[in-house]
């Protein structure tokens, strides 16, 4: 009788805490699974251990203990602050950089490199039990598809995409599916407003379950599906105007959410955006953002159309924009603003072209675009740089007349930023035709 070989350990010595207690077992080579009647569904829930973040935890959408160590903050930061390095040489080779007498010390844009996914805290709120996450969940993901995909775009093939072709990825992206859920609950929190209490705690509840799988697959994006980061980039940023979010007190005030996100991942973005070309995530990507070679030809005649859903007077105050920097900023920190004047100026373009069919993300597509120094300049509330915010809160006025998501968020930055240079009489004039659009434009007659 030969002798038995006892049989390698199986159990997670190594694993995350939730796959040690719910007793998961760990990914063995072929040849050593003696046991061959073992049942074929436990290798469906192996744990493999993988850092930072093991397939179980992924797969079920929860934070891995693996990350809960420090390894992937570094890699987010560094990776990161390696792009944001980049940007800052691109920037200085064109002479785009903030003068030293003007620069915000540098701890403080250091501490924003990550800032974009770290002040969104775990939630203080209760955890729901599993009936009412399932329960809810089922509630939500049938209000998404029927109600609020068809709120978050014009065109057909836009509402289709997020009616189908988002949920679709996210039945294998439990990060992807929670701010999904999440987009919902906030929906319903601003429809119903006696359950509003409900619904904004179900919100930040997949709000904060998502943004840690994101952080997960954001430091390790090669293992994750790059589409659902992109997708969930999309909505979190687009959401963040109405989302009663759960965020670290920080110096940088809630109105900002958006911006700060956007600076923490457009890098990585940037590198995905190509990746949408001829697949149907290409109309979340560009929508009707186009960049016409011959816009400069047809800025003045576009604007001025009758189709255009831009205020009166948008071409003059691009105009007066543009005098104002020439006439108050340094050499050195002119040519950033220029080029952010001229990211405005696009995104001005692409709305007044797209007449009533404008897309949400044109509200905010310019943010990923202007140059490093000048978001940085925007985050610390400089005050030239709440003159490109009020043009800013000019485009969200005229989003929030069709998209929910963005009510209210131009009226409360703009009190930010009337704040920020209530002492200076050269800053309120630049920004007076901006505050007129903003709280009489777009209000009913009385």
């Amino acid at each position: 009788m030969p002798l038995s070989v006892r049989r390698a350990h199986t159990k997670s010595r190594n694993g995350c805490s939730d796959c040690k207690r719910r007793k998961v077992k760990v990914v063995i080579p072929w040849p050593m699974r003696l046991n061959l009647w073992r049942p074929p569904f436990l290798l469906l829930v192996q744990c493999d251990e993988t850092y930072p973040s093991c397939n179980h935890c992924n797969r079920r959408g929860i934070p891995c203990s693996l990350s809960a160590s420090k390894g992937p903050a570094r890699a987010l930061s560094n990776r990161l602050r390696a792009t944001a390095a980049v940007a800052d040489r691109r920037d200085r080779s064109t002479g785009s950089t903030t003068s030293p007498a003007s620069a915000p010390p540098t701890s403080s844009h250091d501490d924003l490199e990550v800032a974009g996914l770290d002040i969104f805290s775990r939630s203080n709120q209760p955890v729901p039990s599993i009936a009412e996450t399932w329960g809810y969940g089922l509630e939500l993901m049938h209000h998404f598809s029927t109600s609020t995909a068809e709120t978050l775009g014009v065109r057909p093939e836009i509402r289709q995409l997020w009616r189908v072709g988002i949920p679709e990825l996210a039945y294998d992206s439990p990060f992807l599916m929670h701010i999904i859920l999440a987009t919902a609950a906030s929906h319903k929190a601003y429809l119903l407003p006696a359950q509003r209490d409900r619904y904004a705690n179900l919100a930040i509840y997949h709000q904060t379950a998502g943004i840690e799988g994101f952080r997960s697959a954001l430091a390790d994006l090669d293992a994750h599906d790059w589409r659902a980061v992109f997708c969930f980039s999309s909505m979190f940023v687009l959401s963040l105007g109405s989302a009663p979010t759960q965020r670290v007190p920080t110096a940088t005030p809630p109105e900002l959410d958006c911006f700060v996100f956007v600076r923490g991942v457009r890098a990585v973005l940037s590198e995905l955006e190509p990746r949408t070309d001829g697949t149907f995530l290409g109309l979340l990507g560009k929508g009707v953002y186009v960049e016409d070679k011959d816009m400069d030809n047809k800025f003045e005649y576009t604007l001025a159309s009758r189709h255009s859903t831009l205020p009166p007077g948008q071409l003059q105050a691009f105009e007066d924009m543009s005098t104002f920097f020439e006439q108050h900023l340094p050499p050195e920190r002119l040519i950033g603003y220029q080029k952010s004047v001229k990211e405005l100026r696009r995104s001005a373009y692409c709305i007044a072209r797209a007449g009533a069919n404008f897309e949400m993300g044109l509200s905010t597509v310019a943010a990923y675009l202007i140059p490093e120094d000048v978001m940085k300049d925007i985050l610390t509330l400089d005050p030239f740089a709440v003159v490109l915010l009020a043009q800013f809160c000019v485009f969200f006025r005229l989003h929030e007349t069709r998209f929910w998501v963005l009510s209210g968020l131009s009226k409360r930055l703009f009190n930010l930023i009337e704040g920020r240079v209530a002492t200076l009489p050269a800053h309120l004039a630049a920004i007076s035709w901006a505050r007129t659009q903003v709280f009489e434009f777009w209000e009913p007659p009385s």
